[in-house]
Order: C-alpha cells, then sequence, then structure tokens
C-alpha cells in the first residue's frame, strides 16, 4: 500500500509540473464550417510532409482538385504552396515549420494543408491533420473555411490527454493556419 502511495503521489507531481509547464488547452471555433480529413493514426517516427513550400506555378490538375470554377481558370496566373503547421509540447503556440527536437517527439499535433491563389481568391486542395507521441490526442475538428474568398483558414481542434496508472491530465487546443490571395502565411492557436 506504501509503494502504491509513493507511486500516485510521483505521478500526482509529474503531472502537475506538466500541466504547468504547458503540456496541452480548449477548443476554439468548433462552428467553423469545413471538412473533416483526419486519418485517426499516431505516428511514432517523425518524417515531415512539408513545411512553407516554396510557390510555384499551379496545374490545372492542382485547380481541379482545388475546386475553383472552370469560369476562373484563365482569369490570372495561379499558383500552388504547401504549408505544415505544428505544435509541440511545451510551446506556447503553433509554428509553421517541420516537427524537430525532443518536444516534438513527446508530443506533436499538425495540419498540412495545400492551398491554390491568384492574387484575388484562395482555394485549398488539401487538409489533413494528424499527431505523434506519447499523448493520446482526439481530433474534434479538422477543416478549412473561406474557401474562394480573398482569404482563408485550415487547421483543428484537438485534446491531448496523458495517462499514467489511475491519474491522467488532458487539455483542449486550437490552432489555425491562414493564408491570403498573395500567398502570406501567418499562425494562430492556443489552449483554450
Amino acid at each position: 500500500m506504501n509503494e502504491q502511495r509513493l507511486i500516485m503521489g510521483a505521478v500526482g507531481t509529474a503531472m502537475t509540473a506538466m500541466l504547468t509547464l504547458g503540456v496541452a488547452g480548449t477548443a476554439a471555433h468548433a462552428g467553423t464550417a469545413g471538412h473533416a480529413v483526419h486519418t485517426g493514426i499516431a505516428n511514432t517516427t517523425v518524417t515531415p510532409l512539408v513545411q512553407e513550400g516554396a510557390e510555384r506555378p499551379a496545374t490545372r490538375a492542382d485547380l481541379r482538385a482545388a475546386g475553383v470554377p472552370s469560369s476562373e481558370l484563365t482569369a490570372a496566373a495561379w499558383k500552388t504552396k504547401s504549408v505544415k503547421l505544428r505544435w509541440c509540447w511545451g510551446e506556447k503556440k503553433p509554428k509553421v515549420g517541420g516537427l524537430g527536437g525532443w518536444r516534438c517527439k513527446f508530443l506533436a499535433a499538425w495540419t498540412n494543408a495545400a492551398f491554390t491563389y491568384n492574387g484575388k481568391k484562395v482555394y485549398q486542395h488539401r487538409v489533413n491533420c494528424d499527431d505523434q507521441g506519447t499523448y493520446d490526442v482526439k481530433w474534434s475538428w479538422c477543416g478549412y473555411a473561406r474557401n474562394g474568398k480573398p482569404w482563408m483558414s485550415a487547421g483543428g481542434n484537438f485534446k491531448a490527454r496523458l495517462g499514467i496508472g489511475n491519474a491522467s491530465a488532458s487539455r483542449a487546443y486550437w490552432q489555425r493556419v491562414y493564408i491570403t490571395s498573395k500567398g502570406v502565411v501567418t499562425a494562430s492557436g492556443k489552449p483554450a
């Protein structure tokens, strides 16, 4: 009995320390319209898909995949860019970029998105969310909003949970990447 109290005390202290250091927080923007595409598979190895990829001319296949109306296909020179937004353990906010360092091996949640834009409008043609690490991550939303407008957003809401024995702690987060019709990328997010 004494050994079990010692273990539970150590677990409680460790979990309190992790929460204090910023382990994870609440889903915001859950009502945002979008399409869920989460794969639901937690990776154990880090293989970043893209960071902020260099823009390139969009092909007709890119434009069709993004759902660009046929009346707009020749309106301007279209470009395509891929973006990876990631949030690793202990970070105060999500960052545009790849998965690197020990924090990302402990907990990483990310959104990959590909956008097509022409200086007037921006469309997405791929958004997916995934995670890895020792935490149990549940995605409540992964998608996009404002497709075909002068700017749009993509991202996800998730809850990270760590459980050891009978003790567990969890927090919800939201993260978004924003892209303008000129290809400018910014990001936001926080624990809820």
